[in-house]
């Protein structure tokens, strides 16, 4: 009978995997037959491996290997372990990107299905708190009384009732303190590719918003629907409405500034000199357009339109 694999062992054969196709197809076999602590202790030796990191980024980046490197990463996220996602912290920046410079329609859809499929896995780990990881977990914003910060400041993101909401097909909110791993692995994305490429940064965030649009997959015309009087001013006017109108609404206010964010990342790419960025932030706007168009109230679209023809 064999022995059970050891961490060194496993360590390696998720190195070697990345590009194996073979190995990533049995990794499950090896992880499910190693114990709890020799799982650990792999985890910890792959984030502290500057080769494998190294190894990670050109397998990601590639176009051969990279269905192979995302079959191991989805395997890794069956652990249930957050340390997972400090690994996670370079690959998944990187599918984004190749994700929104992706030409063909077949390379996007299944980009976007297995990032999906790993926001999915993400979100059953166990809680991670603010005590088990260096990564400070990210909050959406509280729009009703704070307001939101311009595009340009570094602390995009503020404390929302110190919660992360989210919800279900239904609409119904999914109470699960687990959805504070949602926050943290997108803050982890706008991070990190600020760290690596930080002129690209809001293209990032801009898509991590529209991924997340996808995933809360609710549509907000069950609710109150507020006019909109949009002036000169469509953000304060936004704003205004919902939290007069809906001051103890969570749902309705998460909504309003998911699109908050997308119209004020859009007219910062488009502002910049960069032809490619300008053209990129136009691709992403489209993209999250057709979306937004199912679920928002028409008087809201139509604010929205308007101002982003005169920014534009």
């Amino acid at each position: 009978m064999l022995s059970p694999p050891n961490s060194r062992h496993l360590s390696d054969i998720v190195k070697r995997a990345i590009f194996n196709k073979e190995l990533a197809e049995s990794l499950t076999f090896h992880l499910e037959n190693a114990s709890k602590e020799a799982i650990n202790k792999m985890v910890e030796h792959l984030i502290s491996s500057l080769s494998f990191q190294e190894d990670l980024v050109k397998a990601t980046a590639s176009k051969t290997d990279r269905l192979v490197t995302l079959q191991v990463l989805y395997e890794l996220c069956q652990l249930n372990s957050p340390s997972i996602l400090d690994i996670l912290l370079i690959p998944v920046p990187i599918l984004i990107w190749i994700y929104l410079t992706s030409e063909g329609e077949n390379e996007q859809a299944e980009l976007e299905t297995t990032i999906l499929q790993i926001f999915k896995a993400i979100q059953e780990f166990p809680t991670v708190s603010k005590d088990s990881t260096k990564i400070p977990l990210l909050y959406l914003p509280n729009i009703y009384s704070q307001g939101i910060y311009p595009v340009q400041k570094s602390n995009y993101f503020m404390v929302y009732d110190e919660e992360i909401i989210t919800y279900n097909a239904q609409g119904i909110p999914n109470d699960n303190i687990n959805d504070r791993n949602l926050g943290l692995i997108l803050h982890v994305f706008i991070k990190e590719i600020g760290d690596r490429i930080s002129l690209y940064a809001p293209i990032v965030q801009l898509c991590t918003t529209y991924l997340m649009f996808k995933i809360l997959g609710t549509s907000i015309r069950n609710v109150q629907e507020p006019t909109i009087h949009c002036d000169n001013e469509l953000h304060s006017s936004i704003i205004k409405e919902f939290a007069i109108r809906n001051v103890n609404n969570k749902r309705f206010r998460l909504h309003a500034n998911l699109l908050l964010e997308m119209i004020s990342l859009v007219v910062y790419l488009k502002h910049r000199e960069d032809e490619n960025i300008s053209s990129l932030a136009s691709k992403c706007f489209s993209l999250i357009h057709r979306r937004a168009k199912l679920d928002l109230i028409p008087e809201v679209m139509t604010a929205v339109e308007s101002y982003i023809a005169k920014e534009l």
